[in-house]
């Protein structure tokens, strides 16, 4: 979290960045940032960046905006991020996804080989990098809530299906291995919306108590979208990288 300076309807900040390797103390790497709101709180806000101006609508993800890191001269590391405007009045408060490498112009290899990721993103737009990136500590924190969480969730995993689809469709021989870990994340963050005939729910939440549910619907789907993709000749095999036992940590509770 990074506090911002108010002045009127202008309230500015910085966005940390990573460490200036180049320059000996160059401490860490950040961009300036301000945010104009609106005059009743309900308009769109203004963010202005060195170098593009956005808008913000109230609770609506920017796409992913390219940041460019100054290092040095002719040196510049750049990322991608995407705003989330939570807050006007009585307080702008803004939240911005895990800054994450840029895959069109890595500051370090992500794929293999290093131009995968370049290829990616050049047919499909930018996409999530970090190992983790659906933001589960923005959640736990409270710093976002449950519906930005699972939108942020959907729309990565919309991005790792294209990218799967599309390594589906180009190889023509071997294997093609995709890691769908939306199911994780979200059984993380909402088994305790769950409930059961054993113990009821953790949180009794109408709203939450379908979506893992719906989640292993949408996976099923899936599933039958790539069965219509694949042949006779190919084997298809789902598995699960480790189970969940939300039985063990309901007794644990009582």
């Amino acid at each position: 979290q990074c506090s911002l300076d108010l002045i009127g309807d202008v309230a500015s900040g910085e966005l940390p960045g990573p460490e200036n390797t180049l320059i000996e103390g160059g401490g860490e790497l950040r961009i300036p940032f301000t945010i104009t709101t609106s005059k009743d709180g309900n308009g769109a806000a203004t963010l202005e960046l060195p170098d593009q101006t956005l808008e913000l609508k109230n609770n609506e993800y920017t796409p992913w905006i390219t940041l460019s890191y100054k290092a040095a001269i002719g040196f510049t590391v750049k990322g991608i991020c995407r705003f989330l405007l939570l807050d006007q009045k009585p307080h702008t408060r803004m939240y911005v996804t895990p800054i994450q490498i840029d895959p069109e112009h890595p500051a370090l290899p992500i794929s293999h080989p290093t131009s995968y990721s370049m290829y990616l993103a050049k047919k499909q737009g930018p996409f999530a990098t970090l190992g983790v990136a659906e933001d589960t500590s923005g959640l736990n924190e409270g710093i976002i809530g449950e519906d930005p969480f699972m939108q942020q969730c959907q729309e990565i995993h919309q991005e790792r299906e294209t990218m799967f689809f599309d390594a589906l469709e180009r190889t023509r021989k071997g294997s093609v291995v995709c890691v769908f870990d939306i199911t994780d994340r979200v059984q993380h963050m909402f088994m305790r919306f769950h409930k059961d005939k054993r113990w009821g729910a953790l949180i009794d939440d109408e709203r939450y108590v379908n979506v893992l549910r719906d989640l292993y619907i949408q996976m099923d789907e899936l599933v039958g979208r790539i069965m219509e993709k694949v042949d006779d000749n190919s084997a298809l095999m789902v598995l699960s990288d480790h189970g969940f036992k939300p039985f063990r940590r309901a007794v644990e509770l009582n």
